[in-house]
C-alpha cells in the first residue's frame, strides 16, 4: 500500500511516499500557486503536507496515496484515512482552509487517479476516512483520471506474497519480469536462521538493512537486538513469526495477525503491540487511542537496551495472546 503524508505516523500503515513532484505537479496544474512542501520545513510534518493558494485562498492539504485495492484482494479499498480532526489543528496554525488530496494508485494499469476537497466539503467532515466508492469521487474534483506513470509497477503493489528470506527470487503483486533475488536481511543470528528461517512479506524494495541506517548511530545496534530477540520468541512460543519490512521504517512481526509493529525513527524505536495486563511499575506504555483505529492499543520507545529489556515482556506477552492465532484484519 502507498502511503503519502508528512503525518506518516498514523492508522494507514504500512506505506510509502508518493513521488513529490507528482503531487507537486497536480497542484500546479490544478491552478495552486505559491506551493510549500511543509515536509521540507518540519520533517514528518503532522496533519499534512502542502501549503498551497488558489482564487485568492490558502489551503493546508494533506495527501494520501493508496492502492486501489484491499491488501491481498480484488476489492476496491473504499476510504482514505485522513482523521480530519488532526488535518484542521494543523491547518489552523496556517490560516489556511483544511484540505485533502487523494492518489487512487491501480499497480497493474500502471496508472492513478487524484482528487482534491476541503474537509468542510466531505459529507460528513467528522469522518476518519475520504470515501472513495465510485459514487463518491464522482462529486470531487478530479486532478488526474487514469494518468499512466511509468513508475508504477506491479513491484508495488500491495497483493502480497510470501517467500522464505533465504530464497532465490520472488515479486509483490503478480509474478513477472519484474521479478528480482530476493534480498536476505542481517541482523538475526545464524543458528537461528539454519533451524527456523523467518518469512519474510515483501511489499516494497526494501530491506531491514536499509531501516537500520536510518536511525542515529546509537540506535542500530539496539534495532538489530529488537530484532533478534522477537524472531528468537519463535524458538519457546512454536508460533511461525512473519516479518514484513515495509517503506516508511515500518517492521511488522506476525503470527496470523501482527503482533508487534516496529516504527523507527531517529531517536527511538515506537513498538505498538496488544497490552496483555504485564505490569508496567516505570509507567512508560502509552496507551493508543481508539479513535487511530490501530489494531494494537499499547506502545513503548525503546531508545536503548535498558529499554529493550524492560520492553520485550510486553512483546512476548503479545506474541503468545490469543489475539495473534485469530484471522488478520
Amino acid at each position: 500500500m502507498w502511503v503519502s503524508g508528512g503525518d506518516s505516523d498514523d492508522s494507514d500503515a504500512p506505506a510509502w511516499r508518493f513521488g513529490r513532484t507528482v503531487e507537486i505537479a497536480l497542484l500546479k496544474d490544478a491552478g495552486f500557486t505559491s506551493i510549500q512542501d511543509l515536509n521540507a520545513v518540519r520533517y514528518n510534518h503532522p496533519g499534512g503536507d502542502f501549503l498551497a493558494e488558489r482564487k485568492g485562498k490558502r489551503y493546508f492539504i494533506t495527501v494520501k496515496a493508496r492502492n486501489k485495492f484491499v491488501q491481498r484482494t480484488r476489492r476496491l479499498n473504499g476510504g482514505y484515512n485522513i482523521f480530519p480532526k488532526k488535518v484542521c489543528r494543523a491547518a489552523m496554525e496556517y490560516g489556511a482552509i483544511p484540505s485533502w488530496i487523494t492518489i487512487q494508485l491501480d499497480t497493474e494499469r500502471r496508472c492513478y487517479s487524484a482528487y482534491f476537497g476541503t474537509i468542510d466539503s466531505l459529507r460528513n467532515p467528522n469522518a476518519v476516512a475520504v470515501p472513495m466508492s465510485p459514487g463518491a469521487v464522482s462529486g470531487y474534483e478530479c486532478l488526474a483520471n487514469e494518468r499512466f506513470d511509468q513508475t508504477i509497477t506491479p513491484a508495488l503493489s500491495n497483493q502480497l506474497v510470501e517467500r522464505p528470506e533465504a530464497g532465490t527470487a520472488f515479486a509483490a503483486g503478480r509474478q513477472s519480469a519484474d521479478a528480482r533475488p530476493a534480498r536476505t536481511s542481517s541482523g538475526v543470528g545464524s543458528a537461528h536462521n539454519a533451524h527456523h528461517p523467518i518469512t519474510v512479506r515483501v511489499t516494497s524494495p526494501v530491506s531491514f538493512e536499509d531501516h537500520v541506517a536510518y536511525p542515529e548511530a546509537p540506535l542500530r545496534p539496539v534495532l538489530r537486538e529488537l530484532r533478534r530477540r522477537i524472531v528468537a520468541l519463535e524458538k519457546t512460543g512454536g508460533r511461525k513469526i512473519t516479518e514484513q519490512v515495509t517503506k516508511h521504517q515500518r517492521v511488522a512481526y506476525s503470527v496470523n495477525r501482527i503482533f508487534a509493529e516496529l516504527k523507527v525513527q531517529k531517536k527511538q524505536i515506537l513498538v505498538r503491540f496488544f497490552g496483555m495486563s504485564v505490569p508496567d511499575p516505570k509507567n512508560i506504555v502509552t496507551s493508543i487511542p481508539a479513535t487511530h483505529r490501530w489494531q494494537h492499543d499499547r506502545e513503548i520507545a525503546v531508545q536503548n537496551l535498558e529499554l529493550l529489556d524492560y520492553g520485550m515482556p510486553f512483546i512476548q506477552a503479545s506474541y503468545h495472546s490469543h489475539l495473534t492465532t485469530m484471522s488478520p484484519r
